[in-house]
């Protein structure tokens, strides 16, 4: 019988991962967990209900039995770069390539209550609180593609906040996909953010291709853990290459009176599936999940998000918005679920696509799981082209028609945009969707960071 993927990969934990002798006891511990948890729940296929969209097979078969868990990429070249979203104003600046750690500017300390950096550094400050925290969800260990994180993952940035602190910078995370100059590349990027109760922080997390002839797949894991009364929020922005092959699961836990925004923004990219499980296990936690997607070409992004209310008088609020042209091919399933105790729950659910391309494909599955009986909750969906009537009145006004679709196209993206708080990232990006409307590509795209 021939050997599945999920078992290729075990072969490989055990072969070069769990005997490597470099591992600290907290994460050989996860490992065997999750190498344990695979051999019950192996990785999803194309029959898997969940991945009909999104072929995680052709993804990782190659990987499987080509990965070269020993190869460490040269750092040292990337020092000191930036992106076009590089913060006008002071942020603390953090950089990985592959799923490496390094060139964190302010790693924090006791004294300013936080800590930013590697797991590594982190395990031997607070192992106490890391093993109460890392890889403990249960969304998360009940997801195979998390599992396989956990056995390659070779580094990771954790965020620590302790109770009471406010980090008035925004985290500005520089993350490289690809880092070999020859041949394919794969790598398990980790985040791991821990705020206690009381506390606040933003991070904008840029990912970014490097050469646009190397084929990369990665698998990240994010594991958000939001304190009662914490403030959080969390952007992901997407600027790879078409040869990329981005899978990215998000899990995060909010206490009471938690404020959590995620926000997903793909510009470029090549293949994307995003996976988010968000529970508000607090009363009175608050939610907003947002995204967007600018598809051409013959790109993918498939957003996968299940929001669970496990607590009374919480609220979330999710949008996702997709424009598709060419052969393209945009995918969204969400799932509201709502605990038999969760009375008071409030939840939206918004997906609204554009076809701009007569080839042009969306999938949608919007569902409601609602087990109590105060509840005020909906979803909303549509899916066509561009309303006519708007396209004439611009085009009476002396606009040629060419533009008058970029402009109604820039305009239908707005809302998912006016949705971040971050001024600086706000402004840079309603520059960077006008000029993937238009056809030109950012520094960042291009991999000249």
């Amino acid at each position: 019988m021939e050997k599945t993927i999920t078992q290729d990969f075990l072969d490989l934990y055990d072969g070069s991962v769990r005997n490597s002798g470099g591992d600290l006891p907290e994460l050989r511990k996860v490992r065997e967990e999750a190498a344990a948890l695979l051999r019950e729940q192996p990785l999803p296929h194309t029959k898997s209900e969940h991945y009909q969209r999104f072929d995680v097979d052709a993804a990782l078969s190659d990987i499987a039995r080509n990965i070269d868990y020993n190869y460490h990429p040269d750092v040292s070249r990337f020092s000191g770069k930036s992106c076009f979203l590089s913060f006008k104003t002071d942020a603390i600046q953090a950089f990985m390539s592959g799923g490496l750690v390094h060139d964190v500017s302010d790693a924090g300390s006791p004294e300013k209550g936080y800590f930013i950096g590697s797991i590594h550094t982190f395990a031997k400050l607070y192992p106490e609180v890391l093993s109460k925290h890392f890889s403990q969800m249960p969304s998360l260990k009940a997801d195979p593609l998390s599992q396989l994180n956990t056995l390659f993952f070779g580094d990771a940035l954790v965020i620590y906040l302790r109770r009471g602190t406010h980090l008035s910078r925004p985290i500005h995370l520089l993350h490289r996909v690809a880092v070999r100059r020859e041949g394919s590349s794969v790598s398990f990027p980790r985040i791991l953010l821990i705020a206690e109760e009381y506390t606040e922080a933003k991070l904008l997390s840029c990912v970014h291709g490097f050469n646009p002839h190397i084929e990369a797949v990665q698998n990240a894991v994010a594991e958000l853990y939001v304190g009662e009364r914490s403030h959080v929020e969390f952007y992901l922005l997407e600027e790879t290459l078409p040869l990329i092959t981005r899978i990215h699961n998000v899990h995060s836990v909010q206490e009471r009176d938690s404020h959590l925004l995620i926000n997903n923004l793909t510009l470029q990219n090549g293949k994307s599936r995003s996976n988010y499980r968000c529970d508000l296990a607090g009363e009175g936690a608050e939610l907003s999940l947002d995204g967007l997607a600018i598809l051409d070409g013959e790109q993918v992004a498939d957003n996968h998000t299940v929001i669970r209310h496990s607590a009374p008088h919480c609220k979330s609020d999710e949008l996702f918005k997709y424009t598709i042209n060419d052969e393209a091919r945009g995918s969204f399933f969400g799932m509201i679920y709502v605990a038999k105790d969760a009375q008071k729950t409030v939840a939206y659910q918004n997906n609204r696509n554009l076809l701009l391309g007569q080839n042009a494909k969306m999938y949608a599955k919007p569902q409601l799981e609602i087990y109590a009986d105060d509840v005020e909750c909906s979803h909303g969906l549509t899916t066509g082209q561009l309303d006519e009537n708007g396209l004439f009145y611009l085009r009476q006004r002396g606009i040629p028609y060419p533009e008058a679709v970029t402009m109604m196209t820039i305009a239908f993206m707005g809302d998912v945009v006016d949705r971040i708080t971050l001024p600086d990232l706000k402004e840079r990006l309603i520059g960077l969707v006008e000029d993937r409307y238009r056809g030109k590509h950012s520094l960042c795209s291009a991999a000249n960071l």
